[in-house]
């Protein structure tokens, strides 16, 4: 099992160097193919992080 810390998503939001790898590893997790864990805490971030850049509609 894989913890899915924060930087995997900041990465793909703001289409760093390594976003493609991240959103493979997604990929993997939503087939069933690895098992991922995304505590609290890390979607808590995430929301702030969208909140504040006008983005919260992008969740819906």
């Amino acid at each position: 099992m894989y913890l899915i810390d924060t930087n995997i998503f900041i990465e793909i939001m703001l289409s760093r160097e390594r976003s493609e790898e991240c959103r493979e590893l997604l990929s993997l997790i939503r087939d069933n193919k690895i098992k991922g864990l995304v505590t609290d805490f890390t979607i808590r971030s995430i929301m702030i992080l969208l909140e504040r850049f006008g983005r919260v509609k992008e969740l819906k």
